[in-house]
């Protein structure tokens, strides 16, 4: 399907969750090795989606409400929707500054840390029939021309183009059989976003599995433990969830360490999803599993409902 196609590249490009100030609320904590599970790929509808469904009703919404680490009050919004939903659209034009604030520099970053030109082609190759037409192809081309001569301050330039070519790109042609949740937080007074993650589930995940495909908070909301209640937000919304996962670029060191930190493990054999097939060694995959700590539902557990 075009949809699934082009919604896994979208999902492998922005999803580089730049977290180095956000989890500074983290502390480490020893590593915990255990087999994974892992996804496998049916044809049929998935039972999973159809169970959440069953629980909440698609774009359906609701309110949370919690303490940060310095006892302000943060409400939670959420809704649980797909890409024909009308809201879909509005939440991801919202969302474009802080998106493209946060993944720039971890994608920037990546590239300069592998000035190999190899390693250059096979980040370009998926993204080429994105961007080689369309209303991106002047910025594409000149990003691909600065990654050719290292000309950083271009590619950072045309890159944070690219990626606000994502959030603001129509969807609404796209199937729906996915589903995709929306976490965000607001500045109460000006109702911007200040703090946002997203989830998604396909009907190819296991039942239990969901992927959290985006993370990201300003920079003056750091360090007040609103990305660990965002992420831990999903356990409140949908508790039958088992496992949570996610994909990194390996050079996001700060990040992976926070994540860690919050009980995510490194899964060194995970199971590729097709787009992160083409180039597995550009990624670094984390997963939280539900059996095997109880961190993320502490916090889950301090959410109540709001409004």
């Amino acid at each position: 399907m075009i949809y699934a196609n082009r919604m896994a590249l979208f999902v492998a490009l922005v999803f580089c969750a730049a977290t180095m100030a956000m989890f500074n609320s983290c502390k480490h904590k020893k590593n915990i090795n255990f087999e994974s599970k892992k996804m496998t790929y049916k044809n049929k509808k998935s039972e999973w989606i159809t169970n959440i469904t069953k629980a909440i009703p698609l774009e359906t919404s609701g309110l949370l409400q919690t303490q940060d680490k310095q006892n302000n009050d943060v409400i939670i919004e959420w809704r649980l929707t797909h890409v024909k939903d009308a809201i879909f659209s509005q939440y991801m034009k919202e969302l474009v500054d802080i998106g493209a604030q946060s993944f720039t520099p971890v994608e920037v970053d990546f590239l300069k840390a592998n000035p190999n030109e190899e390693v250059h082609n096979k980040y370009c190759k998926p993204l080429e029939r994105l961007f080689g037409q369309g209303p991106k192809a002047d910025a594409w081309k000149a990003f691909k021309e600065a990654l050719k001569n290292k000309g950083w301050k271009t590619v950072e330039d045309k890159m944070r183009l690219i990626i606000e070519e994502f959030y603001t790109m129509d969807y609404s042609n796209f199937g729906a059989e996915d589903l995709h949740l929306f976490v965000v937080t607001r500045n109460q007074k000006t109702k911007i976003i200040v703090g946002f993650a997203m989830f998604y589930v396909t009907q190819n995940y296991d039942s239990g599995t969901i992927k959290m495909t985006h993370l990201g908070v300003i920079p003056e909301k750091r360090g007040l433990g609103i990305a660990k209640i965002l992420i831990a937000s999903v356990v409140k919304i949908i508790p039958s969830v088992k496992r949570v996962f996610l994909c990194t670029r390996p050079t996001n060191r700060k990040a992976i360490a926070a994540y860690t930190a919050c009980d995510f493990l490194i899964d060194k054999n995970p199971a590729l999803e097709p787009h992160l097939r083409m180039n597995p060694d550009q990624w670094m995959h984390l997963e939280y599993n539900m059996d095997s700590s109880n961190k993320l539902q502490k916090v889950a557990k301090s959410l109540n409902k709001a409004g």
